[in-house]
């Protein structure tokens, strides 16, 4: 059933206010494959990839198709920004956020296979770090064209745009540069880190680290136990923070980091707004408002008890050493190797310290051997098994690029000496889960 902008509205502050709404779910997409995964969801937007890539409004008004299937879709102030690789090309196109209609159709100016990070904000800036130059934040107009740069001390490990802030995660601190359609000549310290690297700002003031520990700049609010969320399984808004706490429940909690709860949902939770989450059902996507949520404040003991002991970490099991790699698992980070496996070196490609979660082609020495690091599927050395790996992993198959060995051996999925159609298969599947 349709519902009027005025309803979604009401919808959305009866859910943050009281913590319950009317058992309201409506049917977003139908007759998805396998393959279909959710790329944006907002209080009034939601894309998904199927093949094609269709963006709509909650309230069942208006849709839109990108010209190609899209990597990523983000809404920076009016604008939707859609991310399309075509061969070796970057596409960016360009949406209105009410009308849903096509503003802008361009590609940037850099081969789609140096891309490794990329943003954009509310004036249509794009914003990106290239393999082999991770100490520049490389700036393109709206039109896409390159307008300047910005060089940075170390290498950058993440950006991220919130609201007119662009936020740098470097090696031991993060920067914001101020956002107003020019191109940017300096950065500020935001505040620096050591072991608790920031994974994604939620506001300006809190972030969540890589081993899913919401955070402020001086100090530790809520550990959620879930490493490195997806940038879908966030959200935050009028005073809490929200996540995928597993595959059928919400956690939340305030923005201060008490009051933990959570409430459940009928289906597999795909992304997260404020007042409702996206669940796969079949083969449809279903937006379903969050009823109440319980308490999971522990009670407490009556008595100080000893503490039990720690338990082995479950990663633990999942580390190979083979043929002079280290098979690490993708989502581990070199601070949580070390503790595994205490008096371990995790360093780079360049050599400088690591830190973050692990990528295909840095090193780690332990007991005085150093090792390759090897994460399966992570084929571009990205440290996140995506999209990207998919179609570098095509390439490869077309001999259009030449990976070294760390990233041939992170492409074979499948055991046999060589990255082959069997490898892409087990690779898509991997992805569709």
């Amino acid at each position: 059933m349709k519902k009027t902008a005025v309803l979604l509205c009401a919808l959305y502050i009866l859910c943050l206010f009281c913590g319950a709404v009317p058992a309201e779910q409506q049917t977003l997409a139908e007759n998805l494959t396998p393959n279909a995964h959710v790329c944006l969801l907002e209080e009034d937007l939601f894309a998904y990839t199927d093949g094609d890539t269709f963006i709509l409004h909650t309230d069942g008004t208006g849709l839109c198709k990108t010209t190609y299937p899209a990597d990523t879709v983000l809404r920076r102030g009016s604008y939707i920004h859609a991310v399309s690789f075509a061969g070796d090309l970057a596409v960016i196109e360009r949406f209105d956020a009410v009308t849903l209609t096509a503003e802008d159709f361009f590609a940037l100016p850099f081969a789609a296979r140096d891309l490794y990070l990329w943003e954009h904000d509310a004036f249509g800036y794009t914003y990106a770090v290239l393999q082999g130059d991770s100490c520049t934040l490389q700036v393109c107009d709206s039109a896409g064209s390159l307008a300047g740069d910005l060089k940075f001390a170390s290498p950058i490990r993440g950006i991220q745009v919130l609201e007119n802030t662009l936020y740098v995660f470097l090696d031991t601190e993060t920067r914001s540069v101020t956002l107003n359609g020019t191109v940017p000549a300096e950065s500020t310290l935001c505040f620096s880190h050591t072991e608790h690297a920031p994974y994604r700002m939620l506001t300006a003031k809190i972030h969540m680290d890589e081993e899913g520990v919401l955070r402020t700049a001086d100090a530790e609010l809520l550990n959620t136990g879930h490493a490195a969320l997806n940038e879908n399984d966030l959200a935050a808004g009028e005073g809490y923070i929200y996540w995928k706490r597993s595959n059928n429940t919400v956690g939340r909690c305030t923005q201060e980091g008490t009051s933990a709860e959570e409430t459940a949902l009928p289906g597999t939770i795909e992304a997260v707004s404020p007042c409702a989450a996206v669940v796969r059902t079949d083969d449809r996507y279903i937006l379903v408002p969050y009823g109440a949520f319980a308490s999971l404040q522990p009670t407490p003991s009556p008595a100080p008890t000893a503490p039990p002991p720690a338990a082995p970490d479950p990663m633990a099991g999942e580390l190979t050493f083979e043929d002079g790699c280290l098979y690490a698992p993708a989502g581990l980070t070199a601070s949580r190797l070390k503790k595994i496996l205490p008096g371990a070196d995790i360093l780079k490609e360049d050599g400088s310290t690591a830190a973050g979660k692990l990528r295909t082609g840095w090193s780690a020495s332990v007991n005085g051997t150093v090792y390759t690091v090897v994460i399966p599927g992570d084929v571009n050395g990205s440290g996140t098994v995506n999209s990207m790996d998919l179609r570098f992993l095509q390439r490869i198959l077309l001999e259009l690029d030449e990976p070294d060995g760390a990233r041939i051996r992170a492409a074979d999925l499948n055991k046999n000496g060589r990255p082959d159609t069997g490898d892409l298969v087990l690779l898509a599947a991997r992805l569709a889960e």
